[in-house]
């Protein structure tokens, strides 16, 4: 957290518009320059604070996501008691308050033995944000306050998909939310975390809705963007390996859910949903649904699935208390103990850490020492190939191109950059560039000539040089 340098892509990005908003002194979102209204600004405006309170440092922003990882960890944890205290009040019964406590930490230890947790408690992302949302919805459903600020936390980082469990829970109380009362404490949980949207699209107009809504929403469910292919086993191959034998058991407490359920329905009818108590029923599958969107989305993301991560986990406290066997339900918790420990320790203290930051990163870290700003960036030419490919394919959004390959150069160069895919462009106007980024197969290409003749090499890093003129 403290010695490696913002990744590529999402890491930078967000550092990056929490930086512009401090250099600029305003609340709108831009990215080198350029309106950004990919994501709600609630974690963006964390990272501006860390930029102001203690400069441009990684350890802060990262800090952030680490502490609401220790909040989901401690919410699934208090979301195991609340599941056990309602479907298993005769279990119970039956064991002391000690080994209550063990066995409600057994899905959060699952959650902290997978890659999803480690990776995503280390580096900056909206991803545990929403994870963390919904989870501290379920937790406080009955708190109008406490569910008002997960679900805002939610809405605010990952815009509309923070409203998943409050659909379920409209969904699952159709018939009492229909009151007046109730109905105006929904308007409010559903107006105010959309305040930056409602906000923005005053603001912004249709721009907005391009670039917000129909780019980043509606075109990722109907289209691959960006190349994001993916066959329809995609997401459950992800969840076995970042899982590991976690999921074989997720996999039968699902089942077994689905009967239970199905069986509850089939006795009770519409009067299943008048039963608070098979509420924790409809928490427990609500992963599934959501897996289902994801399937049959076309763009396919892996990291799309760390939301539901923690309440597949969730799921294993069902089966724990299934068991009913009080040694077998000692042996299962001790497993995930002992398995936890192995896991977190590996991924965590153990680990040998040996990074060497991208020859882009390290690029810009040694131009930023150069007091000229008009930075000139050429693409190379797989990545020119490669926009042609998705602009001839309409798999293309407004912002695919702003990010130039590597939003890191953009954060560590800290001055504005201008990415041009046409080299003949650089050709027509080399001799009012201050500095240049290029790459090694056009920079020898005998076209560049009078540019190698203009310019002198000040940074080089791998195929890459960082130039700047010499002649006028």
């Amino acid at each position: 957290m403290l010695q490696v340098p913002f990744h590529d892509w999402d890491e930078s990005i967000y550092a990056q518009v929490g930086k512009e908003i401090t250099t600029d002194k305003h609340l709108n979102m831009s990215y080198n320059g350029f309106v950004w209204l990919e994501k709600p600004p609630l974690f963006i405006y964390m990272i501006a604070v860390t930029h102001l309170l203690f400069g441009q440092q990684v350890f802060w922003p990262r800090l952030i996501t680490l502490l609401m990882s220790v909040l989901l960890f401690f919410l699934t944890y208090q979301l195991s008691k609340q599941i056990v205290r309602n479907l298993f009040s005769k279990e119970l019964d039956k064991i002391s308050n000690l080994l209550f406590q063990l066995y409600c930490l057994v899905p959060s230890l699952a959650l902290a033995s997978t890659g999803f947790f480690t990776d995503r408690a280390t580096i900056i992302n909206m991803d545990i944000f929403l994870a963390t949302a919904w989870m501290g919805y379920f937790v406080y459903r009955n708190n109008f306050r406490g569910k008002l600020i997960f679900l805002t936390l939610g809405v605010m980082t990952k815009s509309f998909l923070g409203f998943y469990p409050f659909i379920l829970d409209l969904f699952f109380n159709y018939t009492i939310l229909l009151k007046p009362r109730e109905m105006l404490k929904n308007s409010i949980l559903i107006v105010l975390p959309l305040t930056w949207h409602i906000c923005s699209l005053l603001l912004y107009g249709y721009y907005f809705v391009q670039q917000h809504i129909l780019d980043h929403m509606f075109s990722r469910v109907l289209e691959p963007i960006e190349l994001h292919f993916g066959n329809k086993n995609y997401y459950f191959e992800y969840l076995y390996r970042d899982m590991n034998w976690i999921v074989i058991l997720v996999g039968i407490t699902v089942v077994l859910l689905a009967i239970d359920v199905l069986i509850r329905i089939s006795k009770q009818k519409l009067s299943f949903f008048k039963n608070e108590i098979n509420w924790y029923y409809v928490v427990l599958i609500s992963p599934i649904p959501y897996l289902i969107f994801l399937t049959l989305s076309k763009s396919k993301l892996y990291w799309y699935l760390y939301s539901i991560t923690p309440l597949f986990c969730l799921s294993l406290i069902y089966l724990l208390f299934r068991i009913k066997n009080k040694y077998l339900m000692i042996i299962f918790t001790s497993i995930f103990t002992i398995y936890f420990f192995i896991s977190f320790l590996s991924a965590t203290y153990t680990q040998v850490l040996i990074y060497t930051p991208p020859e882009k990163t390290r690029l810009a870290m040694c131009m930023q020492k150069i007091p000229e700003t008009n930075i000139f960036f050429l693409i190379n030419n797989e990545e020119r190939i490669r926009k042609n490919l998705l602009e001839a394919s309409k798999m293309a959004i407004q912002t695919s191109f702003i990010y130039g390959g590597s939003p890191a150069f953009i954060y560590y160069v800290n001055k504005p950059v201008h990415f041009i895919y046409k080299p003949e462009e650089i050709l027509a106007k080399y001799k009012s560039i201050d500095l240049l980024v290029i790459n090694e197969s056009d920079f020898q290409n005998s076209e560049f000539t009078k540019v190698r003749d203009t310019f002198a090499i000040k940074c080089k890093e791998g195929e890459w040089y960082g130039l700047k003129r010499t002649m006028l």
